[in-house]
């Protein structure tokens, strides 16, 4: 049996299936990042399809006594890393649909005579390479990042350390310059993905100093992706309750969570709140907030130091969520 359609009816199939296509290419793009191993002496592989790599972090050597072990003795060398990886896996890599490299030491150097060592890059496809914009904040300020109304933030790559000799270079420090916080990404990703808008301190209070004797900047490489669902947010400040719930017939998908504090205003009403740290984050709280929330129409999750832990004792916590009912 042949089925009829009506001008009417065959507009919003085309529409349906271009919303589909919309929402589809957003969920590709703007994904959490993809990581891939691989030990020494094997070739890394990565593709992104119709997309293009964009590379988030690289290294070749050893951060990890749990990677690429194969029975192999270890020399306890767990701060390896071959200084041009970044150069090498982006020369390769940025903006291409697809690469290889060899985890190798005739392509990086040996970083760590006697240690065997992996290739670790993490990544994410994104639509083209000028779909990435970029932004430096020096030490001591703060970068400032924002999207057009009904856009959202999708962080691509983060800096904070040093990686260049004339970047935020009015001080004269500039002893390293090789030199990165290893939590970065995660940092600059909870406070700004899924926001139309987002301020980050660039402070060793928020991402730690990876080079005391160096004056550091923050880098962040992000796109503006179209917000084709409505994102909820919604806080609980500790010791209460987070509820969350979505229309009949919709259920909730988490997209971001944080326990602890990101914002000096938040649940601080009287101004009289213990904040004592500028950036205090749990890391259960995507996995707690996702086993209790996603899949379901209500959930409630209580903010507390026994659901979640303690990420910061001396500082007054809340729950904040990012999450969209579909």
């Amino acid at each position: 049996m042949m089925l009829k359609m009506t001008p009417g009816s065959c507009f919003k199939f085309i529409f349906n299936i271009l919303l589909l296509i919309s929402t589809y290419s957003v969920l590709v793009f703007a994904g959490k990042p993809i990581k891939k191993i691989t030990c020494e002496g094997n070739t890394l592989n990565i593709s992104c399809g119709a997309g293009v790599i964009h590379v988030i972090r690289e290294n070749y050597g050893r951060l990890s006594k749990n990677v690429c072990t194969n029975g192999i003795v270890v020399n306890p060398h767990l701060h390896c890393m071959a200084i041009e990886t970044p150069n090498i896996v982006r020369s390769r890599c940025s903006n291409m649909h697809s690469c290889s490299i060899p985890a190798t030491n005739s392509v990086f150097g040996d970083p760590c005579d006697g240690t065997s060592k992996y290739l670790e890059v993490e990544y994410k496809c994104i639509a083209s390479p000028a779909a990435a914009k970029q932004t430096i904040a020096c030490e001591w300020t703060t970068l400032n990042i924002g999207c057009p109304a009904g856009y959202i933030i999708d962080v691509l790559r983060v800096t904070y350390g040093r990686m260049s000799g004339t970047i935020c270079a009015d001080s004269g420090r500039v002893r390293n310059q090789f030199c990165q916080a290893r939590n970065g990404y995660e940092i600059v990703d909870l406070y700004c993905s899924y926001q139309q808008q987002c301020s980050i301190p660039a402070l060793n209070s928020v991402f730690g100093d990876p080079c005391p004797d160096t004056s550091k900047y923050l880098d962040v490489q992000y796109q503006c992706l179209p917000m084709t669902t409505p994102i909820k947010h919604a806080v609980a400040c500790e010791w209460t309750h987070l509820y969350i719930g979505c229309d009949p017939g919709k259920v909730i998908s988490v997209l971001r969570a944080n326990f602890g504090r990101l914002s000096s205003s938040v649940c601080n009403y009287d101004g009289k709140a213990a904040i004592r740290r500028d950036f205090c984050s749990s890391d259960r709280s995507l996995t707690v907030v996702n086993g209790a929330c996603s899949g379901q129409q209500f959930c409630s999750v209580p903010a507390t130091i026994q659901t979640f832990g303690d990420p910061c004792g001396d500082t007054n916590k809340y729950l904040e969520v990012d999450y969209i009912c579909s």
